[in-house]
């Protein structure tokens, strides 16, 4: 046991000098190569791993019910970010049409994190010691950080907090996620979720529009709510018998199932609509700063005088009053002034800068983007 113990240490202090040799040559002399430079080291790493420790086998009932509560979580965490979508608006992916453009991508992806997968698994499927666990999910956060902002500019509070919230904290979530599923269960749950994740952003040609706060919120939120439900399932399998588990698992997925058809019900026929905070005070008392609007997506044709227009300059979402409205055939121009201001507003709107009019007002939603907001200006 004791010399299981020894070999765990060395094979994560190989591990930590691959991570700093990786930083300090492989990201500044062949950064191109980074991507393949990490997988292929950590395939290799899982083999060796593999003919040093052996390869245990998992409980397949526990595995079972664990992969399904891992899809059917990233099921509706992808519903809901994708009606938000329709809300927030969309943005291209890292999508490509080329076959071979996509795959130049992905498979050093495919191979860096399944590799990861498998030694984590083989690894923490040999130790009981909490400390070599901490230390193997550390080196894991670290290597993927690296990964994340490598390229990214750290300069000024800004960027750093924004990075911060948005990459950093969630693969922190996300790795030891992966840690607890490994070693509670198997490595293919911890895939699944990690490849889904990391990789899905290549496979579609568009994204929510999130925003930084909220993909900061869901970044977070997920891996804790899927660690909730699973460490339910690990407790029940402890507490009753494989027959029982398989039971609850039955439950889960219809339950789940059910409300995945009911909220899809619920929520369609919203695609036209786009939800955006307000984040000054020239529109009050018509609605506040704090507020959120609801956008109901028109055509330039379809706006009339006095109605509330959502036009987009170049520089974020404006929402004021429709003064003055010209048209010239099918090409109009129109004026707008803020409730609260005393002039009317000296550009001129056009077709290409419509988006809608402002029919609904949610009341304090937009508070969350008001504060970051805030936040930054002070700095």
């Amino acid at each position: 046991m004791e010399k299981k113990i020894k070999s765990v240490y060395f094979f994560e202090a190989i591990l930590l000098i691959f991570i700093v040799m990786f930083k300090i040559i492989v990201l500044n002399s062949y950064q191109e190569f980074s991507l393949w430079v990490s997988g292929l080291f950590m395939l290799a790493f899982a083999i060796i791993s593999y003919f040093t420790f052996g390869f245990v086998r998992d409980k397949d009932y526990l595995k079972s019910t664990s992969i399904k509560i891992v899809i059917i979580s990233l099921l509706v965490y992808l519903l809901i970010i994708y009606l938000l979508g329709f809300f927030l608006g969309f943005s291209y992916s890292l999508f490509n049409k080329n076959l071979l453009a996509t795959l130049k991508y992905v498979v050093p992806y495919l191979i860096l994190f399944t590799s990861i997968e498998l030694t984590r698994y083989i690894i923490l499927k040999k130790t009981t010691n909490k400390l070599q666990i901490i230390i193997l999910t550390i080196e894991f956060i670290v290597l993927n950080i690296i990964i994340g902002i490598n390229g990214l500019n750290l300069e000024g509070f800004k960027r750093i907090f924004i990075i911060t919230s948005t990459i950093i904290l969630p693969i922190i979530a996300n790795q030891s996620l992966c840690s607890y599923i490994t070693y509670k269960i198997s490595f293919i749950p911890s895939l699944v979720y990690i490849l889904v994740i990391e990789l899905y952003a290549y496979v579609v040609p568009f994204v929510p529009s999130l925003g930084n706060y909220l993909r900061s919120v869901f970044g977070l939120i997920l891996p804790f709510m899927i660690y909730f439900e699973l460490r339910k399932a690990v407790k029940y399998k402890e507490k009753y018998s494989a027959a029982s588990a398989r039971t609850l698992r039955n439950t889960l997925t219809i339950v789940t199932v059910s409300f995945l058809l009911i909220l899809i019900s619920l929520t369609s026929g919203i695609f036209k609509y786009q939800l955006v905070a307000i984040v000054s005070e020239s529109m009050e008392p018509t609605y506040y700063r704090g507020d959120a609007v609801i956008i109901t997506k028109k055509e330039a044709s379809e706006i009339k005088e006095g109605e509330i227009l959502a036009f987009n300059l170049g520089t974020g979402i404006i929402t004021h009053r429709v003064t003055k409205i010209t048209n010239n055939g099918s090409i109009y121009t129109f004026i707008t002034k803020g409730d609260n201001n005393n002039l009317e507003d000296i550009y001129e709107i056009h077709n290409e800068h419509v988006i809608g009019t402002v029919d609904y007002i949610v009341k304090y939603a937009g508070y969350p983007t008001v504060i970051v907001n805030d936040l930054f200006e002070k700095r």
